[in-house]
């Protein structure tokens, strides 16, 4: 009776131990999918995929802490993505007139539309998940007896620089959704991020995506304006040419608003340096010496005449 036990025990024990290891094969392909395709329509599949990582492995957290790491990490990257032109979230608006009565929500005239906020509130939930993975996710090596747990070109990301990456995610979108507070306590704390000489060599060892970067720097922007209008120049002229530069154009909304400050609220006014031509919204040089709006220099602003009486 006990050889039988123990006979069915280890048959148990050897279907779980195989099923196991389907599970981590499974869980490399999908994220080696997801990771191919953040740069191209298949936001959604990708997305699926890694949610179904989490899905299959919710059970054993620990056990599955590496590849629980990059699929929410590979989440983040997905949604800050989306969050920019390409959304697949939506939401239902109704026109406040039409609310209905309490205890009732009228139907009638409500449209879909894409949500953007969403996709926004989407990376920071799924940065944060993976930043709570980082301790165990660290601990583990690449391989689950002979299976290879992660793709190649996750393998090679430095978990140091996947946490930073998740840092900046979050960061922007705590801008994007208006806690400045927030994002100014992290920027206090980030002095070589808001140097311009060393920001985007950062992004780029990070493994940042390129379209995100014109927020990052009208986030880094609107941090530095109160404290060095020089130093905050630069960035804003990268945030306002991100189509040209990324690939990715802020809302109008967002571009007015630094024009605005560099044109009519900054103490300084921004000049072409051979020239003297001012700074001209839209424009990406000088018209007249041809060097580039990146590139201009402070004067002091030129005193308003004083109003004659009457006037």
């Amino acid at each position: 009776m006990f050889a039988r036990t123990s006979s069915a025990l280890a048959c148990a024990l050897l279907v779980t131990a195989c099923a196991g290891t389907q599970v981590w094969e499974e869980n490399c392909v999908r994220l080696e999918y997801a990771s191919a395709h953040l740069d191209d329509e298949e936001l959604i599949r990708s997305a699926r995929r890694l949610e179904w990582i989490l899905a299959d492995t919710q059970e054993a957290p620990q056990e599955f802490a590496l590849q629980r790491f990059y699929a929410s990490f590979l989440l983040a990257q997905v949604h800050a993505r989306a969050s920019l032109d390409r959304p697949f979230f939506e939401e239902t608006s109704t026109a406040a007139s039409r609310v209905g009565g309490i205890g009732r929500r009228e139907t009638t005239g409500s449209e879909t539309r894409p949500s953007i906020e969403g996709h926004v509130a989407a990376s920071v939930y799924y940065a944060s998940l993976a930043r709570g993975m980082y301790d165990r996710a660290a601990r583990s090596g690449p391989k689950h007896g002979e299976v290879t747990l992660l793709p190649d070109d996750l393998w090679n990301t430095d978990l140091n620089n996947a946490d930073a990456n998740l840092q900046i995610i979050l960061t922007t979108a705590y801008a994007r959704l208006g806690f400045s507070e927030e994002v100014a306590k992290i920027l206090d704390e980030s002095p070589d991020l808001v140097d311009f000489e060393r920001c985007e060599g950062l992004l780029t060892r990070y493994g940042v995506l390129r379209e995100l970067r014109p927020w990052i720097f009208a986030m880094i922007f609107d941090y530095l304006k109160v404290k060095n209008e020089e130093s905050a120049y630069p960035f804003a002229i990268l945030a306002v040419e991100g189509a040209d530069r990324y690939g990715f154009a802020l809302p109008a909304r967002v571009t007015k608003r630094i024009d605005h400050w560099i044109v009519d609220e900054a103490s300084v006014v921004f000049v072409c340096p051979e020239s003297r031509t001012a700074y001209i919204p839209g424009a990406k040089k000088s018209p007249i010496s041809g060097i580039a709006q990146l590139d201009y220099v402070p004067m002091p602003r030129p005193a308003k005449p004083a109003e004659r009486p009457g006037e």
